[in-house]
């Protein structure tokens, strides 16, 4: 009589971000179509983990460790990865519409035919990340090197204009113009408004961009307290601010 073989377990994808984390936790790394939508993920510890087609629409993954994890095909709609570390990530055809991605580490990471409409990678480290055939549009793209955009093969597929600052255009001045213009103008941007920024970035340089970064708060006394909360608020997002009453001369009058 033929020896029975034993039946291969049966994998079922985890239902709840504690299960998920418990898990991994117990060394398990294989959690592919796994059902997440909306979960609290926060700082989680994921890195190398296969989450790929999972659903992650709206999910909060803040600060969470995806280093190295296949997120290939993955549904991330509406998900917060603000700061999240998306290193060397495979997120190729993965689905990021209104994602944020701001100050999100994605260097190495693939997001090949990536779904961007609307996403936030204000910040973003994007050194090295590949946008091949990926698509945009009302895409946010402030303060980051436009570098491997202009360099993806196939480019990007823009559908609507897409939002890009001074910021990215002082870091991108490095890319030749030619590149970068048709970059800016598949973005969306009209060719003589690409020109522009391109020749606007090139111009400017040391004290002219420093003060272009700076901001002067000039106020009357009854209006000190709500000067010094704008102040204190320009302050922490890193804006060179001028306050008469921290910055003034000893014995210097103010003309509010």
């Amino acid at each position: 009589m033929a020896k029975r073989r034993p039946s291969a377990s049966r994998y079922l994808p985890p239902q709840s971000a504690e299960e998920l984390l418990a898990r991994y936790a117990r060394g398990e790394r294989r959690f592919p179509r796994a059902e997440l939508h909306g979960a609290d993920l926060t700082v989680a510890k994921l890195s190398g983990a296969d989450l790929s087609r999972a659903k992650l629409s709206g999910a909060k993954l803040s600060d969470a460790k995806l280093s190295d994890a296949k997120l290939r095909g993955a549904d991330l709609a509406e998900a917060d990865l603000t700061s999240a570390d998306l290193t060397g990530a495979d997120l190729a055809d993965a689905i990021l519409i209104s994602a944020t991605l701001t100050d999100a580490k994605l260097g190495g990471a693939d997001l090949s035919r990536a779904d961007l409409y609307a996403a936030n990678l204000c910040s973003a480290d994007i050194r090295n990340t590949r946008f091949d055939g990926a698509r945009l549009g009302m895409t946010i793209f402030a303060d980051v090197d436009l570098f491997q955009l202009c360099n993806a093969d196939p480019p990007p597929v823009c559908e609507l204009a897409s939002f890009i600052d001074y910021h990215s255009m002082f870091a991108s001045v490095h890319i030749p113009a030619s590149r970068l213009e048709n970059f800016l103008i598949r973005a969306g941007i009209p060719s003589a408004a690409a020109q522009y920024m391109i020749n606007a970035a090139t111009v400017v340089r040391g004290s002219d961009w420093n003060m272009m970064r700076s901001t002067f708060v000039s106020y009357g006394s009854p209006d000190e307290r709500f000067a010094r909360k704008l102040y204190e608020a320009l302050h922490r997002n890193r804006v060179r601010v001028f306050l008469f009453s921290e910055h003034a001369e000893p014995g210097e009058k103010s003309t509010g």
